[in-house]
């Protein structure tokens, strides 16, 4: 079980475990409400992309600020065992890529078409996406939406809910640690249900990216490494870009 399951040794530090905490809730909760009613009250219809694009670029300067020494560390871990670090990125996100297809068919064998457009809209994974879907930011600008999709969300997705949540339990209790961040992806989507008044679509969402997490959290405590996770995140949301532009545009 060991072999599959190993001790993490990796545990950030409460100097960023305790204010990524506190930023998750700006991240998750503060921030989307501030955004959506600036377009709401403030009639910023046309500008809503570039709020959006400006929430990701934020997180993103804020957690690598938060976490600049602790990837850092990790980053010179990865040189230790770059070979088994790689392979286990590229299967896991081969691994997420077709949960995608998977998880999608069934929704659509359900018969409950909002359940099946909501999916199609969820991947990649972003913090929130309470103004657009990632697929209408690709639709609305493209270069932009892919270097925050998939370049910068992965770090910001992967310090906030693996680094905060999983690492620093995994360490101690790994079991405790797939059901806590579990809890905390869906309190994400029911503080999102609160605000936009969507179950449905807040647990089609739910429903696909919980596999996206808990492989991603497996892949953290495979290798030990925060820059695992993110490595995940980058290559599927890339591919999700990518698949968007191909088939979609």
């Amino acid at each position: 079980m060991k072999r599959f399951f190993p001790d993490m040794l990796e545990n950030p530090d409460k100097e960023a475990v305790i204010p990524g905490l506190v930023y998750w809730i700006a991240a998750y909760f503060v921030l989307p409400a501030i955004l959506a009613f600036l377009v709401q009250y403030g009639r910023l219809p046309e500008h809503e992309i570039w709020l959006v694009g400006g929430y990701h670029i934020l997180n993103f300067i804020v957690i690598l600020c938060i976490y600049r020494s602790h990837l850092v560390d990790a980053f010179l871990n990865v040189q230790l065992d770059t070979r088994k670090i790689l392979s286990v990125i590229f299967i896991c996100a081969v691994i997420i890529v077709d949960l995608r297809s998977v998880l999608n068919e069934s929704l659509w064998r359900t018969g409950d078409d909002l359940l099946y457009a909501t999916s199609n809209g969820t991947l990649p994974i972003t913090e929130a996406d309470i103004l657009m879907s990632p697929d209408t930011m690709l639709w609305v600008q493209p270069i932009v939406s892919f270097i925050c999709l998939g370049l910068l969300t992965p770090l910001t997705v992967s310090c906030l809910l693996y680094g905060c949540v999983f690492a620093p339990i995994c360490v101690n209790r790994p079991w405790l640690a797939y059901i806590v961040t579990i809890a905390m992806a869906f309190l994400q989507k029911f503080i999102l249900f609160f605000c936009l008044h969507d179950f449905n679509e807040q647990m089609a969402q739910f429903w696909i990216q919980l596999p996206v997490h808990l492989v991603a959290c497996w892949s953290y405590q495979k290798t030990d490494t925060i820059w695992t996770p993110i490595g995940v995140h980058i290559l599927a949301n890339i591919f999700f870009c990518l698949y968007y532009f191909t088939f979609m545009i």
